[in-house]
């Protein structure tokens, strides 16, 4: 299962790697800039009820332009997930931090040389945990767990995003987008899997 989930995430890594070069080839534009997002986040098929726990990440986006409408991107974000649960008089708060990489295969609506150009996106994100911790809040107080060790260190899903590009200038673009994120990959050993809903903006600059 180790070198499955690593050949997996290297093979779709060579395809980035591949269309990037390909359009760079033909002249296409390759962007970059940073990202932020927050998030509501949670972590599916638990025992308790999930309530509402803030999620937050940080890091870079790249595109490549594939022609007038098809692009690929790879992001490199820390990203903060977890899931917070209440169950009677218990309530139970788990925090963990991903290095987290979403490869995106994009359509952008609209001509190239239009201001706004809304898009979609859907493609694999991996994510590899940072470390992991936790409280229990009861009657009698907060107590402080440490999870790391019950979380697998490799995680793997699905991310869709919604949301649109606005050229603010020459080779400058506000990119903001509804982003989620269903993960495939049991992270514990009770067939619980991330998931995470949220918004994420930050600036694109063209580099060719």
């Amino acid at each position: 299962m180790k070198q499955f989930k690593i050949t997996l995430a290297l093979f779709a890594i060579s395809c980035f790697a591949f269309t990037a070069r390909s359009q760079a080839e033909n002249g296409t534009v390759f962007s970059i800039g940073p990202s932020v997002g927050i998030a509501q986040t949670w972590i599916r098929n638990t025992p308790q009820d999930a309530v509402f726990k803030p999620g937050f990440s940080a890091g870079i986006t790249t595109m490549y332009s594939a022609r007038e409408h098809f692009g690929v991107g790879l992001d490199l974000l820390y990203s903060l997930e977890g899931g917070r649960f209440e169950s009677s008089d218990v309530t139970t708060d788990i925090n963990l931090q991903y290095f987290r990489v979403p490869l995106k295969f994009a359509y952008f609506f609209g001509d190239q040389d239009q201001n706004f150009r809304p898009k979609i996106a859907i493609g694999p994100t991996f994510g590899w945990l940072i470390d992991g911790n936790g409280t229990v809040e009861t009657d009698a107080g907060t107590t402080d767990v440490e999870i790391s060790n019950e979380f697998e260190v490799f995680d793997i899903g699905m991310n869709a995003n919604l949301g649109f590009n606005l050229k603010l200038r020459e080779r400058m673009w506000l990119n903001a987008d509804i982003v989620y994120n269903h993960g495939f990959y049991d992270i514990t050993a009770d067939d619980n899997y991330n998931s995470n809903l949220g918004i994420r903006a930050g600036l694109a600059f063209g580099i060719r």
